[in-house]
């Protein structure tokens, strides 16, 4: 394929090959039609059926690690929701891109981390849950072994 006629060209020697995806991949799909700059609201991402219905799974892996976490925002406008690519990965300049993917990385990385926290949270509760429901369970088990 010629590099002019390649969908992500302008990234080329702008961001790491590493963060382009794979022809025919749904990341690669979804990449290819937010390059425009535009914004795209995820109506409109559901009606290509190759995404899937709500194009969350491409949307994941374009903005984390595996793909050196493209910044890709998300807008409300009234009711709708829209994703628009950060312009700084079109700007053609290497250092706002790179801008661009540490400001994703570092909000990529504070969610995960919060997630961690509740999680660590409820990890008692949980258990308190889990061992009630065991309890509740052996019990029936013995009930039912009297019955016969």
């Amino acid at each position: 394929m010629e590099t002019l006629k390649h969908p992500f060209y302008m990234y080329f020697g702008i961001c790491p090959n590493e963060a382009l995806p794979k022809a025919g991949t749904k990341a690669f799909l979804l990449l290819s039609i937010l390059s425009d700059g535009k914004t795209h609201s995820r109506e409109s991402l559901s009606r290509w059926p190759q995404l899937g219905e709500t194009a969350r799974s491409p949307l994941q892996k374009l903005r984390s690690d595996s793909f050196l976490n493209w910044n890709i925002l998300s807008l409300k406008v009234k009711n709708e929701s829209y994703l628009q690519l950060d312009n700084r990965h079109l700007s053609g300049d290497s250092i706002q891109d790179n801008l661009a993917r540490k400001e994703r990385k570092r909000n990529y990385k504070g969610k995960s981390h919060q997630i961690a926290l509740q999680g660590n949270r409820r990890l008692k509760k949980a258990y308190l849950e889990l061992s009630e429901a065991q309890k509740h369970y052996l019990l029936t088990l013995g009930e039912a072994a009297n019955e016969q």
